[in-house]
């Protein structure tokens, strides 16, 4: 299984759904029974996996269905790929004020869908 997750990323992802809900470390230790906050912590920084009874109760408290939480090594690349093409097209828009309103404008729409 760890071959098909980016745990990093996975990690990151599960640190900022926990403080976009001011979710704490020490909070998620005394919800989930944990002696310290230290597998949080690793959790947090893409060392190790919660368990899954541990993803199922993350995905509870954070609002989001289990498969949410988890990042995909292939998804991470293409929004990486997606990433670096956007700002590769903002840079050359700079210069150019049409192609900077046509970059703005497609950019607003992606991000309004």
């Amino acid at each position: 299984m760890r071959g098909f997750i980016d745990l990093r990323e996975t990690g990151h992802h599960i640190k900022m759904l926990c403080e976009q809900k001011k979710i704490t470390p020490a909070i998620l230790q005394d919800v989930l029974k944990l002696k310290s906050p230290q597998a949080v912590y690793k959790w947090f920084r893409g060392e190790t996996l919660p368990s899954a009874e541990h993803l199922f109760i993350l995905a509870e408290l954070v609002d989001q269905p289990v498969e949410e939480l988890i990042v995909q090594k292939n998804r991470a690349m293409a929004e990486k790929r997606i990433a670096d093409l956007i700002r590769w097209a903002g840079i050359k828009a700079k210069g150019s004020p049409p192609l900077r309103e046509a970059f703005c404008d497609t950019l607003a729409e992606l991000i309004i869908r």
